[in-house]
């Protein structure tokens, strides 16, 4: 049987940096680490160009990483406003209307922004 407060099974699993991403930052920061080195130990020109082109790359294979991570978290997000509105729905079923305008006039719903999350209950 389902509960309105029911978890999607990977909720958790999506709130942490997959192991293979971790690795790709440290892989990257390190590579970045030892560009920089090699790019502050010359002082040719066409080599600190080739460098740099070499630290693009690392920084924009962490910009890659950093968005997936973002795209995850959004789902994440997106799963528990979906369960809140359930579990509110429930609750103005078993409670009535009165209890979801008592729990918005004490701040109990607050939306991303910072805004109340509604104006008035959901249908």
């Amino acid at each position: 049987m389902s509960t309105p407060a029911d978890t999607p099974p990977d909720l958790g699993e999506r709130l942490t940096l997959p192991s293979e991403s971790a690795r790709g930052f440290a892989e990257a920061e390190e590579e970045l680490r030892r560009v920089r080195e090699r790019f502050e130990q010359t002082g040719d020109a066409e080599l600190q160009g080739e460098l740099a082109a070499h630290a693009l790359e690392q920084v924009e294979r962490e910009l890659a990483l950093a968005s997936e991570h973002r795209r995850a978290l959004e789902g994440v997000e997106l799963s528990l406003w979906s369960r809140r509105n359930r579990l509110e729905r429930f609750l103005i079923n078993t409670r009535g209307a009165s209890w979801w305008h008592a729990h918005h006039s004490r701040g109990g719903a607050r939306a991303p922004d910072g805004e109340s999350a509604a104006a008035s209950p959901p249908a």
